[in-house]
């Protein structure tokens, strides 16, 4: 029976940790691949919000689903907020993305979000931005170009949530 998966996955490992992991971050895996994929832990749930868990007596991070990841650091709780919040997140960034866009008087897209206006210009190779910050009127230039255009209504969103997050 060598090479047979056991039962529970990892948990039935004795050398394998089964509390006090940490978790160092969480990604929705359809962001970069179509298939769902399977918890590193227990070996049986298909999963598709990442939760990457670390574990200083263990060598190697694992990616697993919410219910190991709340399991692994003994908190559900934590676990089911923190999955919540990146599907939040990503709920935003499809309004934002989907969403209404107008037009400067140069034939720009533009749109508004959370105190600052997002313009962006069709250049050689791609899309460029700029965000404006209202209140304060400050300019911050996009350092690259971006292929497509959802990519760059991307890139914008992501740079918006960082400046809200520095503002906190």
């Amino acid at each position: 029976m060598s090479g047979a998966k056991k039962p529970f996955g990892k948990w039935s490992e004795p050398n394998v940790p089964h509390k006090g992991w940490e978790c160092i971050g969480i990604r929705d895996i359809l962001d970069e691949q179509d298939d769902l994929e399977i918890c590193e832990m227990c070996e049986h749930q298909e999963i598709r919000y990442i939760h990457t868990m670390q574990h200083s007596a263990y060598p190697v991070t694992l990616d697993v689903g919410c219910h190991c990841a709340g399991r692994m650091e003994e908190d559900y709780e934590r676990a089911e907020k923190r999955e919540q919040a990146l599907k939040n997140k990503i709920s935003r960034l499809e309004r934002f993305i989907e969403g209404d866009w107008g037009y400067t008087n140069k034939g720009n897209l533009k749109k508004k979000k959370d105190g600052y206006l997002v313009v962006l210009q069709e250049v050689e190779g791609g899309w460029k931005g700029v965000l404006i910050h209202l209140a304060h009127e400050k300019s911050t230039f996009a350092k690259h170009v971006h292929p497509t255009l959802k990519d760059a209504k991307k890139a914008a969103f992501e740079s918006i949530e960082i400046l809200k997050d520095k503002a906190k």
